[in-house]
């Protein structure tokens, strides 16, 4: 992603997540993670990750929710 496009898509992003986040009670920490496996399988930087969060708390949210299903 080019560095226009990745700024416009954080902007885009940015917007959307806080309309989401007024939907929760104040302090709610959102994570959106979007991946492209076709991309990592070619060994391509292809993630893109945007939090309010630390990635060590929304890994372990992750985590949890996994553990959760099991």
């Amino acid at each position: 992603m080019t560095d226009h496009r990745l700024t416009a898509t954080q902007a885009a992003v940015s917007v959307l997540l806080n309309d989401i986040a007024d939907r929760f009670k104040p302090g709610a920490k959102l994570t959106l993670v979007v991946r492209n496996p076709t991309a990592e399988a070619a060994g391509k930087d292809a993630d893109f990750v945007m939090t309010n969060d630390t990635l060590d708390e929304a890994i372990a949210a992750l985590q949890r929710r996994k553990d959760a299903k099991r």
